[in-house]
C-alpha cells in the first residue's frame, strides 16, 4: 500500500457562543506531517474528513462543513471537547489526491492530532437526489479504557468486573435525500455583522450586511458558503463562520412544558402544553445562565422552549452516534443515553444490526453508569440483534450482576459467550473475576451453591487458567 504523508495547517479556530467546545479546520495536503497538533489541551476530540465526491458535485466539501458544525452544535455545552475538520483547499478534491488511500489518510490525520474518532464518507448526486455513505472509525490506541463498562460497589470498582464495547468501525446505512433536506434551515448570525455576498468567496461583491442574531433562511451550500434567500426573494451567500447552524428539527415527548415568548427563563410564559412530535426549528439562541433555547411554531403561535425539554434531530444518524461517543467519554451519561436513543430512533431508516446493537450497548451502559436506569432491556436488544457476538453476552452478563447483585444471569451469558468463542480474552477474564468473587463474595451480593457449581463446570469445560 502507498505510504501516506500529510501536511497540516491551521486555518480557523471556532468556539460556539463562548462555550467550551471548539472547532478547528485544517488543510488536508499530501506531504510530510508537520506543524503543531491542534487543540492540544483537549483529550476528547474527533475529526471529520472532507467527504469523497467522485462526481465532482461539490457536496463533499459542503456536507463535511455542515456536519462539522452540527457536531459542534450537538456538544456545544461540553467542556474539554473539540472537533477538527480536515479538508482540501480550493477546488482540489480529496478523491483525486488520495484515491483508494483516503480512509487510511484520514486515520493518520486523526492520529497526528490525537483524535480518537473519525467521521468520513462519500457522497453522490443523481437527478437532484443525494446519496450519502457515512462511516465512523474509532482508534482504540488513543481511547485507552474510555469505552469500557465497569461495575462498582459503594463507589469502589470490583477488580476484573469490566468489559469493553469492542466495535471500532461503523458503516452506516445509505442516506438518500433531496438537497433541501440538508440545507433548508435557519441560520443565526453570530458575529457583530455578517457580510452577504453576491457569490461564494471573500472577494465577491458585497450585497449587504445583517446584524447579530438575525435569522437567515439557508437554502443551499457551496463549500463553506451558505446560500440564503432574502425577504425580497433574491439570494446571497454568507460564510458559515459567521452563523450558527441549528438542527432543522426538534423532537419532543414531554408534559406541561413551559413555552415562552423569548429565549430565557426570565421571559413570559405564553402557555404550558404537552409536547409530542417533531417541530421545525425557526431560531436557536444560547443565553448564559439560561441555556440553549429553540423557537418553533405550535398551534399557530411562535414560542421558545428550553433545549433540555426537547431533542435535536441532526442531518445524519452518524452525528448523533458521534455526539454520543463524546458524551460517553466525558462521563456525561444522561446526554450520551439521549444521543444514542436519537440514533436508534432515526426516522425512516433501516440501520444495520451491528450498529444498532452497539448503540443499545452504549445506551444501556450510559444509563447504568449514570445511575439513570437499571433496565437490562438495551443489552437484551443488543443480544437479539447480534446473537453470535460474545461481547453482547459479556456486556449483558456484567450489567445483570450490577443490577440484580446475583450471578445467575451473568453466568448464563458468560457460558453462552464462551460457547461462541472459547478463546475470547474478555470472556475468560470475566470467568476468572467471577470465580474469585464467588470465593470471597461481598456483602449484599448473592452467590448460591448452584452458582459455584456452574462456575466450576465453566472453568473445567472451557479450560480457564488462573
Amino acid at each position: 500500500m502507498t505510504t501516506i504523508r500529510l501536511f497540516l495547517a491551521i486555518i480557523l479556530l471556532l468556539t460556539l457562543w463562548g462555550n467550551a467546545s471548539a472547532g478547528v479546520a485544517i488543510l488536508f495536503e499530501p506531504g510530510k506531517a508537520t506543524g503543531p497538533v491542534v487543540l492540544p489541551h483537549l483529550q476528547n476530540k474527533g475529526l471529520i474528513a472532507e467527504f469523497l465526491d467522485p462526481g465532482n458535485t461539490g457536496l463533499g466539501k459542503s456536507l463535511a462543513y455542515l456536519l462539522w458544525r452540527e457536531v459542534l452544535t450537538a456538544i456545544s455545552d461540553q467542556a474539554g471537547a473539540g472537533v477538527i475538520l480536515a479538508h482540501k483547499q480550493g477546488e482540489f478534491r480529496i478523491v483525486d489526491m488520495l484515491k483508494e488511500d483516503y480512509h487510511m489518510a484520514a486515520i493518520e490525520v486523526a492520529k497526528y492530532h490525537q483524535a480518537p474518532m473519525v467521521l468520513w464518507g462519500e457522497v453522490q448526486e443523481q437527478a437532484g437526489r443525494i446519496f450519502l455513505y457515512s462511516y465512523i472509525t474509532l482508534l482504540p490506541e488513543l481511547q485507552g479504557s474510555d469505552l469500557f463498562m465497569r461495575i462498582s460497589y459503594q463507589k469502589r470498582p470490583l477488580p476484573g468486573f469490566e468489559t469493553e464495547i469492542p466495535r471500532s468501525r461503523f458503516n452506516f446505512t445509505l442516506i438518500e435525500a433531496d438537497r433541501k433536506e440538508f440545507f433548508d434551515r435557519p441560520l443565526i448570525v453570530r458575529t457583530a455583522k455578517a457580510m452577504l455576498r453576491t457569490r461564494p468567496g471573500e472577494t465577491a461583491p458585497l450585497k449587504g450586511q445583517v446584524p447579530k442574531n438575525t435569522v437567515l433562511n439557508g437554502i443551499d451550500m457551496d463549500g463553506p458558503w451558505f446560500q440564503v434567500q432574502q425577504p425580497d426573494g433574491s439570494t446571497a451567500f454568507v460564510n458559515m463562520d459567521e452563523v450558527e447552524v441549528p438542527p432543522r428539527w426538534i423532537e419532543a415527548s414531554a408534559y406541561k412544558v413551559a413555552l415562552r415568548e423569548g429565549p430565557g427563563t426570565d421571559q413570559k410564559i405564553v402557555k404550558r402544553k404537552d409536547l409530542a412530535g417533531t417541530f421545525k426549528v425557526l431560531d436557536m439562541r444560547y443565553r448564559p445562565g439560561h441555556g440553549l433555547w429553540y423557537r418553533f411554531n405550535v398551534d399557530g403561535t411562535n414560542v421558545w422552549v428550553n433545549g433540555s425539554q426537547v431533542r435535536p434531530r441532526f442531518s445524519l444518524p452518524a452525528v448523533h452516534f458521534m455526539a454520543g461517543l463524546y458524551r460517553f467519554q466525558a462521563k456525561r451519561f444522561r446526554d450520551a443515553a439521549q444521543e444514542f436513543s436519537q440514533f436508534i430512533r432515526a426516522p425512516g431508516l433501516k440501520e444495520k444490526n451491528t450498529n444498532l446493537a452497539t448503540a443499545y450497548q452504549f445506551k444501556g451502559a450510559s444509563e447504568l453508569m449514570g445511575e439513570i436506569s437499571r433496565d437490562l432491556q438495551p443489552f437484551t436488544q443488543a443480544v437479539s440483534l447480534t446473537p453470535y457476538d460474545p461481547a453482547a453476552y459479556n456486556l449483558r452478563g456484567l450489567a445483570s450482576l450490577g443490577v440484580t447483585f446475583s450471578l445467575d444471569m451473568a453466568l448464563r451469558d458468560l457460558e453462552q459467550a464462551l460457547k461462541i468463542d472459547m478463546l475470547n480474552d474478555r470472556s475468560r477474564s470475566l470467568a476468572r473475576a467471577f470465580r474469585s468473587f464467588a470465593s470471597r463474595p461481598i456483602e449484599g451480593f448473592s452467590v448460591s451453591p448452584k452458582n459455584r457449581e456452574d462456575l466450576n463446570r465453566i472453568w473445567t469445560e472451557f479450560r480457564i487458567e488462573k
